[in-house]
């Protein structure tokens, strides 16, 4: 099989030499855990394998992760950092459901949730922080009936709270959806199969296999 050279018990430091270990824990950067235009290099040194990896460190970004794009940190809109020191991202095609905002797309150490309140359109929202222990609650939209269009967020850290501020450039009204959400389909609104409409009112959905726990969602 396969020989993997993984962490020697340290974090990798950029332009530093790291000798690997044969096997064991999977291998991060130090600092923030993120670089670009990053150069991996790896070189035998007698019985030993060493690694060197540079490149220009950055800040973990803030990130807009959500139902529009199946809760995966790696596609979610970056907010990126603006002269007056907000942070702001561009346009999100589409947008439904509910929402975090998330510092870094490897890990949701870093959190901000629902207020207990639903997010108005227009409106500074002010976000509660946490931790991936917390279990924070999402922040929900205040209208499920419309699908937001060409929605930009503006992210604020300069109080003694961090508020949200979203703006859609259209909305367009949504067709009754239903959806399965659970264990034998999904959480996620990207991936959760959808009821099919079979008369006025009456909605329906054929499972091969249909287990555990769940919940029937509209306009996801």
């Amino acid at each position: 099989g396969a020989i993997e050279y993984c962490s020697n018990g340290a974090q990798v430091n950029l332009g530093e030499e790291y000798v690997l270990a044969n096997g064991g824990d999977n291998l991060s950067l130090s600092g923030s855990g993120y670089c670009e235009d990053c150069v991996i290099t790896v070189r035998k040194d007698g019985e030993s394998v060493v690694m060197t990896v540079t490149g220009t460190p950055v800040d973990e970004p803030y990130i807009i992760v959500g139902d529009y794009n199946g809760w995966k940190l790696e596609t979610a809109a970056q907010l990126h950092t603006q002269e007056d020191g907000t942070f702001k991202t561009d346009a999100i095609e589409e947008l439904k459901g509910s929402f975090k905002v998330v510092k870094g797309r490897f890990n949701w150490n870093t959190q901000f949730g629902s207020n207990g309140s639903t997010f108005d359109m227009g409106n500074a929202y002010t976000l509660v922080a946490g931790s991936a222990n917390d279990n924070l609650p999402n922040i929900s939209l205040s209208n499920t009936n419309v699908l937001y269009k060409d929605v930009v967020f503006v992210l604020d850290m300069s109080g003694e709270a961090p508020t949200l501020t979203g703006t859609a450039g259209s909305t367009v009204e949504l067709v009754a959806t239903y959806q399965l959400m659970g264990e034998s389909t999904s959480w996620s609104f990207a991936d959760a199969p959808t009821f099919t409409k079979v008369s006025e009112g009456v909605y329906e959905l054929q499972r091969d296999k249909f287990y555990g726990i769940f919940k029937i969602t509209k306009n996801g």
